[in-house]
């Protein structure tokens, strides 16, 4: 309900943090950090100010700008996934969109957005493209144009401290969290499930570390002349009689 952006903050650890944004909170009250050191069941939802973002940055950059929270648990940051802007931040949008068009490089919403906000942030970051994948010609001077038109826009983060960081954004990382063996799987209370099949393969699925989910039912013709590769993922299949699949497939 507040004015400009909104975004979600999550407790992740500093390693995890240098490939993510991070979030420089005001914390003055101590609110956060003691609402972190109570039992996961006792933790509340917290709101706080954002005073700065950090679009991955290394650990004596979040250090150095009082990003790393230390509590009896250990130290980690906060760290970004989904955003949110209110109405009157959407045509401040629009209105940078008009002046600056048409676009001639590609514009990160997370890097280029985020780090314009909130009260210490400065412009040093449009000239930094180390984090970029195709640098183009007009980049520097676009951001620094986004920059001076969202300075000032506040950014709130809603903190879930009884939340966890699951990154699942490439294959390797996508074959590591459905795997069953993995923390995410158990949380998420997974089990599994097949139809047709002419035992019940769950053990052997397990011990092959293949993942096989009530979410995604895959159906086998015949389970037991199916030759499965390790951390395999198959969703919503339909398997033939006789049929190899190889180590580290997703099937979809």
């Amino acid at each position: 309900m507040k004015p400009g952006f909104t975004a979600l903050g999550h407790p992740s650890s500093i390693e995890i943090g240098q490939t993510h944004g991070v979030f420089v909170l005001d914390d003055s009250a101590g609110l956060i950090r003691n609402d972190y050191d109570l039992p996961l069941e006792a933790r509340k939802l917290q709101q706080a100010a954002c005073v700065k973002f950090l679009h991955k940055p290394n650990a004596a950059s979040m250090t150095s700008q009082g990003a790393v929270i230390t509590t009896r648990a250990g130290s980690f940051v906060y760290t970004d996934s989904a955003y949110f802007f209110d109405h009157a931040t959407a045509v401040k949008l629009l209105d940078m969109f008009r002046k600056i068009s048409p676009l001639s490089c590609e514009i990160d919403a997370y890097g280029d957005f985020l780090q314009a906000l909130g009260p210490n942030a400065n412009g040093d970051y449009t000239g930094n493209t180390a984090n970029v994948s195709t640098v183009e010609k007009d980049l520097v001077a676009v951001r620094e144009a986004i920059f001076h038109h969202l300075k000032g826009t506040p950014l709130n983060v809603l903190v879930f401290n009884n939340s966890e960081f699951h990154h699942i954004g490439t294959i390797d990382e996508f074959l590591e969290h459905y795997s069953a063996r993995s923390p995410l799987f158990q949380e998420l209370g997974a089990q599994f499930t097949t139809l047709g099949a002419s035992k019940a393969p769950a053990a052997k699925l397990t011990a092959a570390g293949t993942l096989l989910a009530t979410s995604m039912t895959t159906l086998f013709a015949d389970y037991d002349s199916v030759t499965l590769g390790a951390n395999c993922v198959l969703e919503y299949c339909s398997i033939g009689a006789h049929t190899q699949i190889g180590e580290g497939c997703i099937l979809r």
